[in-house]
């Protein structure tokens, strides 16, 4: 077993600001490459969104920007009803959710499950 000693001059050398910033250093181009590919899908996803939601407050906003970017990245249908689901249970617009489906991911009326309130979403409207 160690000593406190040992244990305390081993953590002193592990967050001395040379170690920490030459870990970042190594990994910063990486994670800049990464970042600037996925943010111009981003931006222009959350435009989409903000078009859609003009007359929702704008503390709602952010909301719905995640709900798009979950049904982004879940594909298939079941996963993208039960996150309809969620986002409903949380209080957001089932009609506007639905608008972003079919408007910015061309999600048909057809993948929704029986359970669904088709009634009170005219797809007519948008087709």
């Amino acid at each position: 077993m160690r000593s406190n000693t040992q244990r305390i001059t081993k953590y002193d050398k592990k967050i001395d600001s040379g170690v920490i910033g030459s870990r970042y250093d190594k990994v910063k181009d990486l994670a800049v490459s990464k970042e600037a590919a996925a943010l111009p899908h981003q931006v222009e996803l959350e435009l989409k969104v903000k078009e859609i939601i003009t007359n929702e407050p704008s503390i709602q906003y952010h909301f719905y920007m995640l709900f798009a970017k979950q049904f982004n990245k879940w594909g298939d249908d079941e996963n993208r009803n039960i996150l309809i689901d969620r986002w409903v249970t949380r209080g957001l617009n089932i009609t506007l959710l639905l608008e972003i489906a079919s408007k910015i991911f061309n999600w048909e009326k057809s993948h929704l499950w029986t359970w669904d309130t088709t009634s009170v979403f005219d797809w007519d409207r948008w087709n």
